[in-house]
């Protein structure tokens, strides 16, 4: 019988752990709880996924792909802070959809109706407060899917665009659990827009870029990541373009430039710790036709690394390098990628 959504951690495996790691799986993020359940268990995320599945009764979903029907249905920060996404299912028949009367014919107008299921690929097992918010915006019955927490986020960025659970417009009535303490104004634009802004620079990071380029066009804000020496185009929300002068601001407030000069190019620089790393952020602010454009130079302290045994260089290019550098004149030119000098 599959566990009940009351249970945080099936009894089986609960049992396995100590009170301290129940404690640090649970109060870790969504994405990353069964990170720490493999890890206290001593296994691959590979391998703690079907034995969690297998403990709470779920199945796990292979070959995930999107559902853009079902994707209106839920706000996308509800989704982003759930760690949830719409899917279609491999068979068509589910043993959970409700069955038809034989000999009956299919009316279009039920279809999708408050009796057909809503697939649904989760990073974490559902719980009490995640199924009442669905129930809130769909009246139908959620199939919960086990999936890949890595693949999971990668579809939601990939559907709902980078932030978009931030500036989303038809969520006014959620609020996620962890925002339940903060101050009521987590709502409004501005805070919004902070929370865009930190999202984006998240990302960028996961996503070993070296730099973030905003690129005001005509009829939008192009996002692009810097990602070995490519620039690659970022999925943003539908209405980025209504917030592009808020997060210019924002980004030259954390820059401390002037937020009312916007006919000359500006210098700046901001000081990050992100997920415990130290993020050197050099900001330069450009004029354009449709507004003006950001590039952002992330420097990551934590991945530099000064070692030359470290760099994989082969021992005898590596004492010809040592025997140039002793030369009292010379230079040593160095090329590549972006950020590989």
């Amino acid at each position: 019988m599959p566990v009940s959504v009351h249970d945080s951690l099936p009894p089986a495996l609960a049992a396995r752990l100590t009170d301290d790691q129940r404690v640090a799986i649970l109060e870790a993020p969504r994405d990353k709880r069964l990170l720490a359940l493999a890890t206290a268990l001593q296994l691959t995320e590979a391998a703690a996924l079907p034995l969690l599945a297998q403990a709470a009764g779920l199945e796990i979903a292979s070959n995930l792909e999107a559902d853009p029907v079902a994707r209106s249905l839920l706000p996308a920060r509800l989704i982003h802070d759930y760690q949830i996404i719409p899917i279609k299912l491999a068979d068509a028949a589910s043993p959970d959809a409700a069955p038809a009367a034989e000999g009956a014919a299919a009316d279009p107008a039920d279809e999708p109706s408050a009796r057909t299921p809503l697939p649904l690929a989760t990073a974490w097992l559902p719980d009490d407060a995640m199924t009442d918010w669905l129930r809130t915006f769909t009246p139908r019955p959620p199939i919960w899917r086990l999936a890949v927490p890595e693949r999971v986020h990668q579809l939601i960025i990939e559907n709902y665009g980078v932030g978009s659970g931030s500036l989303e417009d038809s969520d006014e009535g959620y609020i996620a659990p962890e925002a339940q303490q903060e101050s009521a104004e987590i709502v409004d634009e501005e805070a919004a827009v902070v929370r865009f802004v930190s999202d984006v620079i998240s990302q960028a990071v996961e996503d070993q870029a070296t730099d973030i380029h905003f690129e005001p066009q005509e009829g939008q804000l192009r996002i692009r990541y810097r990602v070995d020496g490519i620039l690659v185009p970022v999925p943003v929300p539908e209405n980025l373009l209504r917030f592009q002068d808020a997060i210019i601001s924002r980004l030259k407030i954390m820059a401390r430039l002037n937020i009312s000069e916007r006919r000359l190019p500006q210098d700046g620089r901001i000081k990050l710790k992100i997920s415990g790393r130290e993020i050197d952020v050099r900001v330069s602010i450009i004029p354009m036709i449709y507004g003006e454009g950001v590039v952002m130079r992330l420097l990551d302290k934590g991945r530099m690394v000064f070692n030359l045994k470290n760099v994989g260089m082969p021992d005898a290019m590596a004492k010809t390098f040592h025997d140039l550098i002793a030369m009292p004149h010379g230079i040593v030119l160095v090329t590549g990628p972006t950020g590989s000098g």
